[in-house]
């Protein structure tokens, strides 16, 4: 069984702005083993780094990503100063395993043409979906590439689903969720991750349910519990 792993989700967005190359560092500074972040494509075809579809709610900014060009993506405040990166910034700042969560389908293809192209980077990054069409391009394109299924809730049709799908394992929500689901997950061949930790105490759960990882807005406070305090 490979070690548990913590991932921070958007980065450390519990203390950063999400999905902003800060808020990825701060996840690698806290120890993070995996940064999990978000695809979508611009209007001009350039993979950036944002959850929602508008940047309304995390920018300074309005519009649609994809009606929106990287120039005037990247001049819009995504917090403390901060702008959208591409895929590209955030793969040359950060050294640790990316797992890159597809939001929309615009993005499949550049990503796949991507790791195409630069086949030392299937060693590191992860393509994660809610959506299994939206991996299926991977898995037929690439056999040394690690995706993931993702859901809200765990169930044995997601197990059954991830299978049919080559995925290597599945990204659950709690709900659903219990030791005995991820025995039959490990039994099938697939890893189970959990999501949310906001706190050392879903961490331990995690842990004694057998999980093979969990994703957290707050890599220090799980990692490194009582040291939030001391800010980096």
């Amino acid at each position: 069984m490979a070690p548990f792993r913590i991932t921070g989700h958007r980065g450390a967005m519990g203390y950063m702005p999400e999905n902003t190359i800060s808020s990825y560092l701060r996840a690698v500074h806290d120890g993070v083993d995996e940064v999990e972040l978000d695809l979508r494509l611009t209007k001009d075809g350039h993979i950036v780094l944002i959850h929602d579809p508008a940047v309304d709610r995390t920018t300074n900014g309005h519009g649609a990503v994809e009606d929106l060009t990287l120039g005037a993506l990247q001049g819009l405040d995504a917090g403390n100063g901060e702008h959208i990166p591409t895929f590209a910034e955030a793969i040359e700042a950060i050294d640790v395993t990316i797992l890159a969560e597809i939001k929309a389908d615009a993005a499949v293809e550049p990503l796949r043409q991507l790791l195409a192209e630069r086949p030392e980077l299937r060693q590191r990054i992860q393509p994660i979906s809610f959506h299994a069409e939206r991996l299926e391009p991977f898995v037929e394109a690439f056999t040394d590439l690690r995706c993931a299924l993702l859901s809200e809730t765990g169930s044995e049709q997601l197990l059954e689903q991830a299978l049919a799908l080559g995925a290597q394992w599945v990204g659950v929500g709690w709900q659903g969720s219990n030791p005995e689901l991820i025995k039959q997950a490990h039994n099938k061949g697939l890893e189970y991750c959990l999501w949310p930790a906001p706190t050392r105490t879903e961490v331990d759960r995690a842990i004694a349910w057998g999980a093979d990882g969990v994703t957290t807005d707050y890599p220090q406070r799980v990692i490194r519990p009582g040291t939030e305090e001391t800010q980096p």
